[in-house]
């Protein structure tokens, strides 16, 4: 007799709950667009062109040359796609993207001294550094031998952070 009491107040409370769940997981959800809206937007937020096989790479930014574990050919045409945030020393307004440093600073003694510093730099083997930046435009490899990827910088003791790079031939 207690059975047909009980049926509807069972019901009844779970009614109540997935109402709750459902307003809670509404509430997330407005929170979360909310967010997203007051997120400024950076152009590393950008959709990855890449294939899925192209080889990641992580290039700290507190280490001269990384070596990719990619042989080319000289002659063979590379694409990178660089993403992240480094910081070029202690001083945290001193920040670049792989373009180079945000502030437009110049390092006189990097390999490259002619490009802004913290820009995104290759290399085959030792052999003369080429500049990479955040060009979506393939390059000709220059010589036959290992990939190695670097950060512009004359002294990266002092550095943090790193590049992601997807790299590919095209």
């Amino acid at each position: 007799m207690r059975t047909p009491f009980l049926v509807p107040v069972v019901t009844g409370i779970l009614a109540l709950g997935a109402t709750h769940v459902l307003t809670q997981s509404g509430r997330e959800r407005r929170d979360e667009r909310r967010d997203q809206r007051n997120q400024s937007p950076n152009e590393y937020d950008r959709r990855s062109n890449a294939p899925r096989w192209a080889k990641s790479v992580v290039v700290p930014a507190n280490v001269a040359w990384t070596n990719t574990g990619i042989h080319v050919m000289r002659g063979q045409w590379m694409r990178f796609e660089p993403s992240g945030e480094i910081r070029l020393s202690f001083n945290g307004d001193d920040v670049a993207v792989a373009a180079g440093a945000k502030s437009g600073r110049m390092a006189e003694k990097a390999p490259i001294p002619t490009i802004y510093a913290g820009a995104l730099i290759g290399r085959v083997n030792s052999g003369k550094p080429f500049s990479i930046g955040n060009t979506t435009q393939a390059f000709q490899m220059p010589a036959n031998g290992t990939l190695f990827l670097g950060v512009n910088d004359d002294h990266v003791p002092d550095n943090s952070g790193n590049y992601v790079v997807k790299v590919w031939e095209p």
